[in-house]
């Protein structure tokens, strides 16, 4: 009887390890057939230059900067929260900041891996940003958010114009929006199709009329703001981020570019290790026996016909 309680205790504790582990392991799970293939949260340390800072995943080498003689790329504090009437964020983002006469500015990365466009299949990328305008005077600036482009320097590019009006580029071939707010999300989706059939490029800036969000959409969108196709032979190697003309300071944060959608929403890959290794450390923590009744055969029993002696008072 009393291996039978041992037994059950035994049984009782590993049915609990196991639905513990099956709880964590379906949250990881979320994400678990998705992957980011490239991340960049630039947590550096506050003033560091961008030049040789390296950390991320997905990149091959360092930051670059080529900078005009006003300008300057540095990391400052904070995040972009894109929340509307934030203060400008003060750290842990790459600011480029151009503080008189006109730029350019341009930092830039090469990629672990190229992404050539005659392989087919489906990449989706995304960024945050902020503008900020030293001069108040937004017109006639131009900039190149997100720029993925082979060793010829064509392939991917998002940005504005000097109306400010949204543009976005594909192998030469151009497409155009409406006005890129001062702060927001650019997300976008590259369909790369077999040889001789258009490859398709589709752009959406969040927010969308002032309805600024703190975050993307949990499902993906239907269609893009801007949309452009042309069939092409690429081998998209390198990122860049450029800042053309004027007194603008320029901030990008969370660069991401994956396999799905849903994997731009995961955590950074760095917080779904430390989830892996928490899941982990509570499947292998040592559980206790849990105490069980006496088994009543266990129990000293009185010999049958004697009584317990009476107590006078």
């Amino acid at each position: 009887m009393r291996s039978n309680g041992i037994k059950s205790s035994f049984k009782t504790a590993w049915t609990g390890r196991w639905l513990t582990g099956v709880s964590v392991f379906f949250l990881l799970s979320i994400g678990s057939n998705a992957a980011v293939t490239v991340y960049e949260g630039f947590e550096y340390n506050n003033g560091d230059a961008i030049d040789g800072l390296n950390g991320g995943t997905g990149w091959s080498g360092a930051w670059n900067s080529t900078l005009h003689a006003s300008a300057a790329a540095s990391i400052s504090g904070g995040t972009i929260l894109v929340s509307e009437g934030a203060a400008p964020p003060t750290g842990g983002i790459a600011v480029i900041n151009i503080t008189s006469g006109i730029g350019p500015a341009t930092i830039d990365r090469d990629l672990s891996s190229a992404i050539n466009t005659d392989s087919g299949g489906t990449i989706w990328f995304s960024m945050r940003y902020l503008k900020s305008d030293v001069t108040n005077n937004t017109f006639g600036e131009t900039s190149q958010f997100f720029r993925l482009l082979d060793s010829s320097g064509e392939g991917i590019i998002i940005g504005q114009n000097n109306s400010e009006t949204a543009i976005i580029e594909l192998d030469g071939t151009l497409g155009f929006g409406g006005y890129v707010p001062g702060q927001g999300i650019l997300v976008g989706k590259f369909t790369a199709n077999p040889s001789g059939i258009d490859d398709v490029l589709g752009v959406t800036l969040y927010p969308y009329y002032h309805q600024i969000p703190t975050s993307l959409p949990i499902t993906e969108p239907n269609a893009f703001d801007i949309n452009v196709q042309k069939d092409t032979s690429l081998s998209l190697i390198n990122f860049s981020v450029l800042q053309d003309r004027y007194a603008q300071g320029l901030r990008v944060d969370e660069i991401r570019i994956a396999d799905s959608y849903e994997s731009l929403l995961i955590p950074e890959p760095h917080k779904s290790s430390f989830l892996l290794l928490a899941g982990t450390a509570i499947l292998l923590r040592r559980r206790r026996p849990i105490p069980q009744a006496a088994s009543p055969a266990l129990i000293p029993q009185r010999p049958q016909g004697v009584t317990a002696p009476c107590r006078h008072t």
